[in-house]
């Protein structure tokens, strides 16, 4: 019975292994929760194509939240996604691997009201690569 168990130990580990292989984008990503503002992924990579959102704090009364969904497309290692936050503020992004973090770049479009908080560039690490349809926003 132990050795059983042990053995489903192993397959899912390697299926975990194989999956952040060949999904690398799928996870969850942070640039930390003690830092402001404080951003957020949750992503899902299926081929090319990558759904999901992100999420960010402005402050640390968190006085300041503003969500996007995420619908990109990954080209050459790079994800590139348009957004439009909860505040009607619009812009694109990229989202790339680095040598030991993932750096966030993005840029307002169209300033709507305050949108600071999505403009710039940010350094996030991996903090689960376990991602379902579940955790993504209903369309």
């Amino acid at each position: 019975m132990r050795m059983l168990a042990l053995s489903a130990m192993l397959a899912l580990c390697i299926q975990l292994a194989a999956d952040a292989r060949d999904q690398p984008f799928t996870g969850k990503f942070t640039n930390g929760f003690d830092r402001y503002p404080n951003v957020s992924l949750t992503l899902l990579q299926q081929g090319t194509r990558v759904r999901g959102m992100i999420s960010i704090v402005g402050d640390s009364a968190a006085s300041r939240v503003v969500t996007a969904d995420i619908d990109g497309r990954i080209v050459h290692g790079v994800l590139s996604f348009a957004w439009q936050d909860s505040f009607e503020n619009a812009g694109r992004a990229t989202f790339r691997p680095d040598a030991k973090s993932w750096l966030l770049g993005s840029r307002i479009t169209r300033p709507a009201n305050d949108g600071r908080y999505f403009e710039g560039s940010f350094k996030l690490t991996r903090v689960s690569t376990h991602v379902t349809e579940a955790d993504l926003p209903r369309p």
